[in-house]
């Protein structure tokens, strides 16, 4: 679902009425997800960290953290800055963390988008359309 907001030229990517309530198993990674690898610089409590992107999909991202501290309790909303390969627009965009993991490769952090500019929406979907992107998940169809 989208909704526009104020500015034409963003739209919030929504995920339900309540971004409280629990998603669905089921709806987990429905977007096509393409593997990325650039920096991002990912702002807690106003202040940019230097993170890594490891794939995005219209509805999120996945970050590894390079350089942040650790914020007790971790702030659940962020702003995001990148730049899409080939493309010259820095993005900016609003998202909240969905999951965490400090696990052996870094701190992980899955993202979803709660603000996502229009001009970005369109340079996700043809990266997510590139042959290196994973495919979509599907729901599998009842006896198969």
């Amino acid at each position: 679902m989208e909704k526009s907001s104020t500015n034409p030229t963003d739209k919030t990517i929504g995920h339900g009425d309540d971004p409280r309530q629990p998603q669905q198993e089921t709806e987990r990674r429905a977007k096509c997800r393409a593997k990325t690898d650039l920096f991002v610089n990912r702002f807690l409590n106003g202040h940019p960290y230097l993170c890594r992107m490891t794939d995005i999909s219209l509805s999120g991202a996945r970050l590894v953290a390079i350089n942040e501290p650790r914020i007790t309790p971790a702030p659940a909303f962020m702003g995001l800055q990148f730049q899409l390969p080939g493309r010259r627009e820095v993005i900016i965009a609003s998202g909240e963390t969905v999951t965490s993991d400090n696990g052996r490769n870094g701190c992980t952090v899955g993202v979803r988008f709660t603000r996502l500019p229009a001009t970005a929406v369109a340079a996700i979907e043809a990266l997510a359309a590139e042959p290196q992107s994973k495919p979509c998940s599907r729901l599998s169809e009842p006896g198969g």
